[in-house]
């Protein structure tokens, strides 16, 4: 209507090319403008033509700069780049760190990477990523190369190839030989295997297996052995077989032995011995009966109708009185009632230790149990079985409420109960403990236990407070600006003094110097005495000291720390040279080895070295000792224990007194 006006008014005052115009425009779709503006130029929602509020902002929120009324574009970030968190487009801070603490480079503020390591590739310890310091070792101690400091290997075994023992990895020492005392041949120093024979196949007495020595003289005295051979197999009649006609090894000159068969057990026939035949007197072509033994009386393996050989030993090794070969029972105990390794029948040695090296009051000579606890219920380095020291503290100097020795929450290397340093570095050497929270309880995402941020809001985005701190003053944890609650507590429970409810540090010890035990830094209470009842100088009220003496150095039953009285014996009567009063040792022989019986020999048969009357040593059963001495004290080249022979002259043919 607006438009038909006009072009009657255009009609009466234009020229015709004016009105050709706006006939043209009649014709044309149109576009109507149906919005209402004030005065002031705004519409009935507040915004003008060029589609602004007076506040200069659009329908969507934003000015004409593109920012909304807080300063913020349509994708979050205000003029400078960064968003409402402060985290630019590749999510850091104007203080070029991102949300996990970590700079464009990839460090933190203290110069750790994510994975805990600087910019030289070492961590908080000092440990680069494959575990070395910078002095090439690691945390076992070990080198790169593979060595200690001490040098030797995590094997324990040095760049020469032997152990702290001096074995080397076959289990043989610089010289040679393995913990038996042989070497690689199997020969022992002395030069004989474990069978007692040398290179050459001789015992240490001379004689090779057949019973020969060198000379040619058997063991039993003669030059034959009992069948009537010499060294060389020749006969004592002459030839090289008996009077039966057979050689040293049994077989006759066509090679047959007294039974028929040769070294293969075959007979002349061709029949082997397996086919079993008997004579007219009842014995096969071995010599055994049906029974199965021999005109002597012995089975195929040498034992008669009781089960003993020929030496009186049964094929379990032990003869009549029930002993083996080396003189020891079944149960490994010798007729003095001792076993190979020195124990008694009841497990326990000379010295009153059992095999674990524990006594019959359960401790060992250092007076810890078997679980690594002396008496007091304290391990070798001061803590009971829960960890803590007399004073209350672990390993580490914390005590079970989590407060330090040296008063502080943080220990000698400046960690706090919870592991982290005053840099909020953990001890594994990254921000975050093994459970995700960093030293103030907060995850990589930015929030606590509690599920909140800093900020006070929680995970779902509501917020826990409209402040972080009430109108009280107080934050969603309750407690103030200056870190104390209502109460006037800290958040460790601490008042501004430094002590809790209980009026306790965080070292555990009052205003005087007690911890809630009643006792002071150094385990004493105000009386001067610690809780096992001992004072500063180590003795109890009765006045004897944790080991029992008094300050004499005598126990109360009179017996020093060795187990001597001051007349200088032990309590079984014997002094440090082992006599008692009257001059026996415990199997009463004297010094000069008489026996109190008023022989050379016990109630068992035998002399201080374990000789019977006969000469035969208890243990070995032979005519010399484990040592090979016989009794008189003499070797077989007739020397003693201290090198010299019955002329007092040692193997250089010096006496004692030319020394």
């Amino acid at each position: 209507m607006t438009r038909i006006i006009m072009v009657t008014i255009d009609r009466l005052f234009f020229r015709r090319e004016t009105m050709d115009f706006f006939d043209k425009l009649n014709e044309q779709p149109i576009e109507r403008d149906e919005r209402v503006y004030n005065s002031e130029g705004y519409d009935r929602q507040g915004f003008n033509k060029a589609g602004y509020n007076r506040h200069g902002y659009n329908a969507q929120g934003y000015n004409s700069s593109g920012f909304d009324m807080y300063g913020f574009d349509a994708r979050g970030f205000d003029k400078n780049g960064y968003n409402n968190q402060g985290y630019d487009e590749d999510g850091f801070k104007a203080t070029g760190f991102d949300k996990n603490g970590f700079n464009r480079q990839g460090y933190n503020r203290y110069g750790y990477d994510a994975q805990g390591y600087n910019k030289q590739g070492y961590n908080v310890q000092g440990y680069d990523r494959n575990g070395y310091k910078a002095d090439g070792y690691n945390r076992q101690g070990y080198h790169k190369n593979g060595f200690n400091k001490e040098g030797y290997d995590i094997q324990g075994y040095k760049r020469d190839g032997f152990n702290k023992q001096g074995y080397d990895r076959e289990g043989f020492d610089k010289n040679g030989y393995n913990r038996q005392g042989y070497n690689r041949d199997g020969l022992n120093k002395q030069g004989y295997d474990l069978y007692g024979f040398n290179s050459e196949g001789y015992t240490k007495f001379g004689y090779d297996r057949r019973g020969f020595s060198r000379e040619g003289k058997h063991a039993n005295g003669t030059m034959y052995d009992k069948r009537g051979f010499d060294f060389h197999g020749v006969h004592r009649t002459g030839g090289l077989y008996d009077e039966s006609g057979y050689d040293q090894d049994g077989h006759d000159e066509t090679g047959f032995n007294a039974q028929g068969y040769d070294k293969n057990g075959f007979t002349a026939e061709g029949n082997h011995i397996s086919e079993i035949t008997y004579d007219r007197f009842g014995y096969d072509a071995n010599g055994f009966n049906r029974i199965g033994f021999n005109k002597e009386g012995y089975d195929k393996n040498g034992y008669d109708k009781h089960g003993y050989d020929k030496e009186g030993y049964k094929a379990n090794g032990f003869n009549i009185q029930g002993y083996d070969r080396q003189g020891y029972d079944a149960d490994g105990f010798n007729r003095a009632g001792i076993d190979k390794d020195g124990y008694n029948q009841d497990g326990f040695n000379r010295f009153g230790y059992n095999r674990e090296g524990f006594g019959r009051n359960g401790f060992n000579q250092q007076g810890y149990d078997s679980e690594g606890f002396n008496q007091q219920g304290y391990d070798i380095n001061g803590y009971d079985r829960e960890g803590y020291d007399k004073a209350g503290r672990d390993v580490k100097g914390f005590s079970r409420e989590g407060n330090h020795a040296n008063g502080t929450k943080y220990d000698a290397k400046g960690y706090n109960v919870n592991g982290f340093n005053r840099n909020g570095i953990h001890l594994n050497g990254s921000l975050y403990d093994e459970q995700g929270y960093d030293h103030e309880g907060y995850n990589v995402a930015g929030f606590n236990k509690r599920g909140v941020d800093r900020r006070g809001f929680t995970q779902d985005g509501s917020l826990v407070n409209d402040k972080l701190y009430d109108s009280s003053g107080y934050d969603q944890e309750g407690f103030n600006r200056r870190g104390f609650n209502k109460e006037g507590y800290d958040r460790y429970g601490y008042d501004r003094y430094g002590y809790d409810e209980d009026g306790f540090n965080a070292a555990g010890y009052n205003i005087k110097g007690y911890n809630r035990q009643g006792y002071d830094q150094d385990g004493f209470d105000r009386f001067g005495i610690d809780q096992e009842g001992y004072n500063r100088e180590g003795f109890n009220k009765i006045g004897y000291n944790r080991q029992g003496l008094g300050r004499n150095g005598y126990s109360r039953q009179g017996y020093d720390a060795e187990g001597f009285n001051k007349q200088g014996y032990d309590i079984n009567g014997f002094n440090r040279q082992g006599y008692n009063r009257f001059g026996y040792d415990v199997r009463g022989f004297n010094r000069e080895g008489k026996h109190a019986n008023g022989t050379k020999y016990d109630t068992k048969g035998l002399d201080r070295n374990g000789f019977t009357v006969q000469g035969i040593h208890s243990i070995t059963g032979k005519l010399t000792d484990e040592e090979g001495y016989e009794q008189a004290g003499y070797d077989a080249e007739g020397y003693d224990r201290t090198g010299y022979d019955r002329k007092r002259l040692d193997r250089q043919g010096r006496n004692v007194w030319e020394k």
